[in-house]
């Protein structure tokens, strides 16, 4: 998926938690036809923690969402984004809203094989190991500061940025 950007589209319809759907069954009945893989479906009231956003998965017509962290904070997951070649550009300005000061955002998760050409962008042509975690965040967040792709290290417990200059310890 190429050049396009994500497109979010607003679906009012009230979830009650008694129903016998989960919130995303119910709210997959309502995706609109216009809507494609990656773009972001805001669901129900006016909240935007992650429980009320949404990613949709063409492919399965099912609407996804992750919340990494266990508080609420939305996250473009990798069955989302393995299928978008620059998921950076795709969702840039995706996560301005009106009428919030900020949203819940943690990240866009980064596929270390399927964006290897994207990363080497940051790490001066040096690819990422395949099982560590990658993770885009467009400003200044409560983990890291700035903008731009972060490995996780385990080791350290902390994300560290991907530039020219990284260790290559961080990278294997």
């Amino acid at each position: 998926m190429n050049g396009k950007k994500c497109e979010r589209f607003l679906i009012s319809q009230s979830y009650d938690p008694d129903m016998e759907l989960s919130r995303s069954d119910f709210y997959s009945q309502y995706i609109p036809d216009e809507a494609r893989h990656g773009d972001m479906i805001v669901c129900g009231e006016k909240n935007l923690r992650s429980m009320n956003i949404f990613y949709l998965n063409e492919e399965s017509k099912k609407l996804i969402q992750k919340d990494s962290t266990g508080s609420g904070y939305t996250c473009v997951p990798l069955e989302i984004t393995k299928k978008i070649l620059d998921p950076i550009q795709f969702y840039e300005n995706s996560f301005e809203f009106d009428d919030y000061e900020e949203i819940d955002f943690y990240g866009i998760e980064i596929d270390p094989v399927f964006h290897d050409e994207l990363i080497r962008n940051f790490t001066n042509g040096r690819s990422v190991a395949r099982h560590k975690e990658l993770f885009f965040f467009f400003d200044d967040n409560e983990w890291e500061n700035g903008k731009g792709v972060f490995v996780y290290n385990e080791q350290e417990d902390k994300f560290l940025k991907l530039k020219p200059s990284i260790d290559q310890k961080y990278l294997d």
